[in-house]
């Protein structure tokens, strides 16, 4: 399956896919990630290479067993920042441009 979507990402010229959010109803991480349980988590797929998963302290052990590089949330040590924002989207915004400075992120996301 992510080869799949590793060759879509070539035929449209894009160099990274991000999808991030609860697996519950989120037919792009079950797509990702059938076998694994997981409540939420953001999975980084280069265009080559093997795709990165974000998991939470008790997730972990899931985030293993899914052949993706294992990332801890608090690599990106987030709460410093969203101690000093108010707006939602600000939040996001942090969020992502974090993950893009953690994995040298750069092309078309």
């Amino acid at each position: 399956m992510r080869a799949q979507l590793q060759d879509l990402m070539k035929e449209n010229d894009l160099n990274w896919a991000i999808v991030s959010g609860d697996i519950v109803c989120n037919p792009a991480l079950a797509y990702l990630i059938p076998k694994i349980r997981m409540f939420s988590t953001t999975i980084v797929v280069p265009q080559t290479g093997k795709p990165y998963i974000f998991y939470n302290d008790m997730e972990r052990d899931s985030a293993f067993k899914s052949g993706f590089k294992p990332v801890n949330y608090r690599e990106l040590k987030l709460m410093k920042f969203y101690k000093t924002v108010r707006e939602p989207w600000e939040k996001i915004y942090i969020f992502l441009r974090e993950i893009i400075k953690l994995l040298n992120i750069s092309g078309r996301v």
